[in-house]
């Protein structure tokens, strides 16, 4: 635990001023590095989490118009305790928080380079904006200083003894997840649920007590299930295509051509929302500290959503219908996305989805139209929503069009997920200490 004493004034600043660059390209630099280095969604949801965390502390030590979340989350109190005063007039709370947000997050990837030559663009540029070079250098230290504490509390999580764990013992009964193609890869992140959450205390009581009998035979509601799936792909619409591929966000694409393999790095589930969120809160203009706020809260929620979902997907263990439909209904039949490397219930995407959706609405506002081009560099054309529900109902149906995905996945994935949202809302936003 780092403590460090800065002695100076008393009194937060009341506004952050802006400089002359634009926040949201320090989150451009982390979505290149997690695309990049090809991490699973729980690892951009772990990495997403901590340094929008950063971000926010920092900017909560400067402002009076924010309070720190230390009392609100997981074994945090204890550890975020850099600094004992500042001197406020020295410190400007929004370089403190791109600083904290750039230091932390450059640790938690493997291509810190990116972040790093970015940063050091980013120091020119506010340089060459006028702002005094004695409160550039004292609040890029101060983020400096919350960035250690966000990472040795982020040390204290879990995720390094889970490196070590075993590789997932595949269930032996009927019905079991097993390996899809054309990978045929061990399970991803089977240990996941062992993760801190931020703010839930029990992820048990989110789970859906799931009671589809696994059953072969034609008129079973299981077999049911997968038809839908099979009929719903066989049947697809050229927009409902769209639909499917648009939010396919699996960070691993396979191209397999005999004996030729090609990976296609996209866009996480998790980082699409934080994009989200960032287009639409610029569109409305909403004020930069509001911003960070809401980009920690989305984060944090979503990653506390993975080991909800996570710990549901390897309790259950459930087979893809990929595996269920070549086994029992048509063996050449194939989904239009590749089929991702862990159990199936619930959809993560599902999950995810109502959760950033939900809280946005909560925190930006309801029926918002937006235009969202996060896949543009994928080659695929933007989509334009009503609002974030809109667009959170249509990633999760994405699943079920995809082929990845039964219904009950998907239908009570969206529960699951808003059920985190409200907690997260209730504990961060809505607490008596706010």
């Amino acid at each position: 635990m780092l403590t460090i004493l800065i002695v100076g004034c008393e009194t937060k600043t009341t506004n952050v001023d802006d400089i002359p660059l634009n926040a949201n390209n320090a989150w451009r630099q982390l979505t290149a590095a997690i695309i990049e280095d090809g991490f699973s969604p729980p690892v951009a949801a772990r990495i997403y989490a901590y340094s929008y965390l950063a971000q926010y502390e920092a900017l909560a030590l400067g402002d009076s118009n924010f309070t720190s979340y230390r009392d609100q989350l997981n074994d945090f109190e204890s550890f975020f305790s850099p600094l004992s005063k500042v001197d406020y007039q020295l410190y400007n709370p929004q370089v403190g928080a791109l600083a904290a947000f750039m230091f932390t997050s450059e640790a938690l990837v493997y291509r810190g380079f990116i972040i790093d030559d970015y940063r050091k663009n980013w120091l020119g540029l506010v340089k060459q904006g006028g702002i005094q070079e004695e409160i550039l250098n004292y609040s890029f230290e101060v983020g400096r200083m919350v960035a250690d504490s966000i990472l040795s509390y982020a040390q204290t999580d879990f995720y390094r003894e889970t490196r070590n764990m075993p590789l997932y013992d595949i269930p032996k009964q009927w019905g079991s997840w097993e390996p899809t193609a054309p990978v045929y890869g061990t399970a991803i992140e089977p240990h996941w649920p062992l993760i801190r959450p931020f703010v839930l205390q029990n992820i048990s009581t989110l789970e859906t007590n799931f009671n589809l009998a696994f059953d072969t035979s034609a008129n079973s509601q299981f077999y049911s299930e997968a038809m839908v799936v099979y009929d719903a792909v066989n049947k697809l619409t050229p927009e409902r295509k769209r639909q499917a591929e648009y939010w396919d966000c699996n960070p691993r694409e396979t191209i397999a051509s005999g004996h030729m393999m090609a990976l296609i790095k996209q866009m996480n589930p998790g980082g699409h929302w934080l994009a989200i969120g960032q287009t639409v809160m610029e569109d409305v203009k909403m004020p930069l500290g509001e911003r960070i706020q809401v980009n920690a809260v989305v984060a944090l929620a979503i990653h506390d959503a993975v080991i909800v979902c996570w710990n549901e997907k390897y309790k259950t263990s459930l087979i893809r219908p990929e595996t269920y439909i070549n086994k029992y209904i048509d063996p050449a039949w194939r989904p239009i996305l590749e089929t991702p490397l862990f159990p199936e219930f619930t959809s993560g995407h599902s999950v995810i989805s109502a959760t950033a959706a939900t809280i946005l609405t909560e925190l930006v506002g309801d029926s918002i139209a937006y235009t969202d081009s996060v896949n543009y560099f994928l080659g695929l054309p933007p989509r334009s929503f009503e609002s974030f529900l809109a667009a959170s109902q249509e990633a999760a149906m994405s699943r079920m069009l995809g082929g990845i995905h039964y219904m009950p996945a998907i239908t009570l994935g969206i529960k699951q997920g808003e059920q985190v949202a409200d907690s997260l809302l209730l504990k961060l936003v809505k607490s008596p200490n706010k």
